[in-house]
């Protein structure tokens, strides 16, 4: 992962862009719901959202990110 929050976040928004069908999109996303910085965390889960992918893991993820300690991630 890039040392850069901006750049991590920015790779959450391209992978969104990718959608469901590019290899290890929505793992990474998923694992991006529990980066350390808060601007990475909501573009992860903007995108999730945008996906809408019904997979549990994806589901559970989410349902996670709605107890994040930053307001604008749980919206």
């Amino acid at each position: 992962a890039d040392p850069n929050p901006l750049v991590r976040a920015e790779a959450a928004g391209a992978l969104g862009l990718i959608g469901p069908a590019g290899e290890g999109t929505l793992a990474a996303l998923r694992d991006a719901l529990r980066d350390r910085h808060r601007d990475v965390r909501l573009a992860a889960a903007r995108e999730l959202g945008r996906l809408e992918d019904r997979a549990p893991e994806t589901t559970d993820a989410l349902v996670g990110a709605l107890r994040d300690e930053a307001p604008e991630v749980r919206l």
